[in-house]
């Protein structure tokens, strides 16, 4: 779950887009696994654990919408990140390799760092202003 929020928030950083589900499915398709339908999933899994404290949800998303999604996690450090066990066409199922998530995670980290120091990446203003604006959130919260 933890991972999960912090993917979350740092799509906040990474997409300039309004929306939670797009900004989150771009960042994870951009950075981490490189399709759509893998970082949709991951989008289903962050639903399932965060609004349902499980490992299953009803998309109500425009993505496969009506579908349910269950999700299996394992502890296999070799195992690839997501891989899709079965498609029923309204039910599909994924096992989800926990410590690929975490590299995942980090390799997000270390590429919004990537795009602060690099001047000609076309999202730099955008991440380094996005992060002051959550910096200074936060400092005024305090």
């Amino acid at each position: 779950m933890g991972m999960l929020a912090g993917v979350d928030y740092l799509s906040q950083v990474y997409s300039p887009d309004s929306s939670g589900r797009k900004r989150f499915v771009e960042t994870l398709q951009d950075v981490v696994v490189g399709n759509n339908h893998d970082a949709e999933a991951l989008y289903q899994l962050r639903c399932a654990l965060m609004h349902g404290i499980g490992l299953s949800t009803v998309s109500d998303s425009s993505y496969r919408k009506g579908n349910r999604f269950t999700f299996e996690l394992n502890d296999v450090s070799s195992e690839p990140l997501i891989t899709k066990l079965s498609d029923s066409g309204t039910e599909v199922s994924y096992q989800i390799g926990f410590w690929a998530l975490k590299a995942g995670f980090v390799r997000m980290i270390d590429h919004l760092s990537g795009i602060c120091g690099s001047t000609s990446h076309p999202r730099m203003a955008h991440v380094i202003n996005e992060i002051g604006q959550k910096h200074s959130q936060k400092i005024l919260k305090k």
